[in-house]
């Protein structure tokens, strides 16, 4: 360990533990279902007025115990990836949010596990090149987006019988 980082690790560890002491800002939050079992789990923060907010990892659950969704809070607004799962452990949607907005790659699976919808958005709309897709991989739907609204093509395929 560098000298600059033992002593980074030094103040970090001093941080922490006076946040502790100091009427503690950083809470642990846990809601449960009626069962007791645990349905949320998440960090807050304090802010300048006193009112908590989320701020860190942030868990959702079905009750039997799998995850939900997980996802992350600065200071109350979501950032960074976002994965919700269906209740078997297959990824039910995945999006990246950038200070509270949707922006990037956006993609929904089936609960067999193939690809729903797939697109992008740009500045909280949803923006460019989308598809949709049966349960079995095949395109139903292309279309897109321009700031938000359909603009352009809107093609549909129907399956072979």
């Amino acid at each position: 360990m560098t000298g600059v980082q033992r002593r980074f690790a030094i103040f970090a560890a001093v941080f922490f533990a006076q946040l502790a002491v100091a009427g503690s800002p950083v809470r642990k939050q846990t809601s449960s279902y009626p069962s007791n079992k645990i349905k949320e789990q998440w960090t807050e923060i304090s802010d300048s007025t006193g009112t908590y907010k989320p701020h860190g990892l942030y868990y959702s659950f079905y009750e039997s115990g799998g995850k939900q969704q997980v996802g992350q809070y600065v200071a109350g607004i979501k950032n960074g990836k976002w994965v919700s799962m269906y209740e078997n452990g297959q990824v039910k949607d995945s999006l990246r949010w950038i200070k509270g907005e949707k922006q990037g790659a956006y993609a929904n699976y089936h609960e067999n596990g193939q690809m729903a919808t797939k697109g992008s958005n740009l500045n909280d709309k949803p923006d460019s090149y989308w598809e949709t897709f049966y349960p079995d991989g095949a395109r139903l739907r292309v279309w897109s987006y321009k700031n938000g609204v359909e603009n352009g093509y809107d093609i549909n395929y129907y399956p072979n019988r």
